[in-house]
């Protein structure tokens, strides 16, 4: 285990060889040139957030949460990574993840979403919390209705 900024990565560190298209976004959301972002990164399978909720929250991979960004705001993904990348000679502590599209409200009044084949890098910091995800009955197109179980705790 390895322990960075107020969190914990859980699993053995795995290397990882970023592909062209997250080292691009890398590049793009620090502000360097594609050289500046290195090819390989350590990957874990989940990691301890001590300061979320009451006692600390464990976000592993394939899990859906929330991320907020300041490009993008409140986002819904499912989390497809979590590694350590070195940027421009910094350690980074990055995830990346599959968005949802949001789609409108259910009868009820619940947030609707789609997959997508966007996704993002994001700092691990930017995850806001958990939310659960239930397929909902749409003739059109699969769609899912979010379960937003934690947003009065980070509220």
């Amino acid at each position: 285990m390895k322990a960075a900024l107020s969190l914990t990565l859980s699993g053995a560190g795995k290397p990882y060889i970023l592909t062209e298209h997250l080292r691009q976004a890398i590049s793009h959301n620090y502000g360097l040139t594609l050289h500046q972002a290195q090819d390989m990164a350590t990957t874990f399978r989940s990691v301890w957030k001590p300061e979320h909720c009451y006692g600390g929250l464990l976000y592993r991979k394939k899990e859906s949460v929330v991320v907020i960004t300041p490009q993008t705001g409140e986002t819904i993904v499912q989390l497809t990574n979590i590694f350590i990348a070195d940027v421009a000679g910094e350690q980074q502590v990055l995830l990346a993840a599959q968005e949802y599209d949001n789609v409108g409200c259910s009868n009820f009044g619940g947030q609707l979403v789609r997959s997508t084949t966007n996704s993002i890098i994001a700092p691990l910091n930017s995850i806001s919390r958990k939310v659960m995800l239930a397929k909902y009955n749409d003739n059109c197109q699969p769609t899912l209705l979010v379960v937003d179980f934690m947003r009065r705790i980070f509220l």
